[in-house]
């Protein structure tokens, strides 16, 4: 085992060397275990070892004093995690540390084998300024609290991120750009990739994020999204004047999704719960979703919204949504063979709203109306 107490005089290092070590050792347990508060002046922390499992553990506060401890950065600075976790070939534990003001993300992973992140503490993500490329059309400014990127994956994996608060924030880093996309936790994956990761997100406490509280993009293999608390706020993205898909829970795309028994507030009018979209077999259940403001909702708002020509086979099952809301479930253009049965206990959420082709097959369950043409208010 290897202690780091800080402050050392050069955090980034200390720790660093503490995990190579304890890699390296024939005769270590494999624990590096923090205290103090290590600064890691927005410098990064590789986690990558070959010769045994590593477990980052312990009491310590990881925080940042460059740009005043907070605030998004310029764009001239490089956005770096406070761990890069990079480890194919042995698992890795990070349990217990308390981020403070990472920049733009407080763990971020490119390669697993067996990932458990737990019982973290992650308090004001700062945002990076995110320039136009290949992935991302436009510019603007993102803070991230754990962001996974599956695209390089090249063995089977499996990933826990279990029982974390984060509180991520919001605000305008650039008010020409508008207010910045801020989520939880981010699962990015190549859609044409054949390699399987087993994914679980559960227990997680994720508040004031202005994009998305948990976010899927295209994995191969299982995800079950369970027991999480989310609560959106009441800022939430617009892109250049157009609406962006603000949500609690998303998952796009390919995937095995189970989302069951999470608690979901949104405060945002035009945000949604749960998104589904272009997903096959997938099963939304005894979730709980308040709509919580006032005003009047937006297009994009819904208790749970279903939407793609590829959005099949899928379940929606004992839900309940209240609150104000555009529809308690909207079920939009080319979704089929979907089996929906969820309760509303507001008068002011109408059941379904459905935008519906020619030859849908939708099973409904339960007292609902179904709209079949057009869309109803």
């Amino acid at each position: 085992m290897h202690p780091v107490n800080g402050p050392t005089g050069d955090d980034v290092q200390a720790v660093q060397k503490a995990i190579n070590m304890e890699d390296q050792s024939s005769i270590g347990t494999g624990e590096v275990v923090l205290s103090g508060t290590l600064d890691f002046d927005s410098r990064t922390v590789q986690v990558n070892p070959q010769n045994r499992p590593i477990i980052i553990r312990g009491d310590a506060t990881v925080a940042n004093t460059i740009n005043n401890g907070g605030g998004a950065l310029d764009s001239n600075s490089k956005p770096q995690a406070a761990f890069d976790v990079i480890s194919s070939a042995q698992p890795v534990t990070i349990q217990g540390l308390h981020f403070v003001s990472p920049k733009p993300s407080a763990i971020r992973v490119l390669a697993l084998k067996d990932l458990k992140i737990t019982n973290c503490t992650i308090d004001g993500v700062s945002s990076a300024h995110i320039l136009p490329d290949q992935m991302n059309l436009e510019e603007f400014w993102s803070a991230t609290g754990i962001v996974v990127n599956l695209a390089a994956q090249v063995s089977p994996a499996r990933l826990v991120i279990s029982d974390n608060k984060m509180t991520i924030g919001s605000g305008t880093s650039d008010k020409n750009l508008g207010i910045d996309r801020t989520l939880g936790i981010a699962i990015l994956a190549a859609v044409s990739s054949s390699v399987e990761v087993d994914i679980t997100i559960t227990g997680n406490r994720v508040s004031t994020v202005t994009a998305r509280g948990i976010d899927f993009r295209g994995i191969t293999g299982k995800a079950l999204i369970q027991g999480n608390k989310i609560a959106m706020g009441d800022q939430g993205v617009v892109r250049q004047g157009v609406p962006f898909q603000v949500c609690g829970i998303r998952c796009q795309s390919s995937g095995d999704y189970r989302v069951m028994g999470n608690s979901i507030n949104c405060g945002f009018t035009n945000a949604a719960g749960i998104r589904l979209e272009e997903v096959k077999k997938a099963s939304a259940d005894n979730n709980g979703i308040t709509m919580s403001f006032q005003d009047t909702p937006g297009d994009l708002n819904a208790g749970i919204y279903l939407n793609g020509g590829k959005c099949l086979d899928n379940g929606i099952l004992d839900n309940i949504v209240s609150g104000t809301s555009r529809a308690g479930i909207f079920v939009g253009e080319g979704v089929t063979n979907t089996w929906i049965s969820s309760f509303f206990d507001s008068p002011r959420i109408p059941s379904i709203i459905t935008i519906i082709d020619e030859g849908l097959h939708t099973t409904m369950l339960g007292a609902f109306t179904v709209i079949r043409t057009g869309v109803e208010m």
